[in-house]
């Protein structure tokens, strides 16, 4: 991840930072990798990312704190 890519998070996700960026990442590999294989980011558009997230997250107990955080990194790197 660079600079850019939150620069673009933060344009879409008031607050988002690096950091944040890189949480949404770590956790992305880590709760949704125990049930199938991780999709790159770029395999879907924002509209379907959003939808598979919501969708997912009761599935995989992810509370909405981490939701928002995978949504955030998967939406910001699907436009990259």
């Amino acid at each position: 991840m660079t600079d850019s890519d939150a620069l673009r998070a933060s344009a879409k996700f008031p607050g988002a930072t690096m950091a944040s960026l890189q949480n949404g990442k770590m956790l992305y590999e880590e709760k949704c990798s125990t049930c199938h294989g991780l999709k790159n980011p770029a395999a879907y558009n924002e509209e379907e990312w959003r939808k598979h997230v919501r969708r997912m997250a009761p599935k995989a107990k992810i509370d909405k704190p981490t939701e928002e955080l995978i949504l955030q990194y998967v939406v910001t790197m699907c436009g990259k």
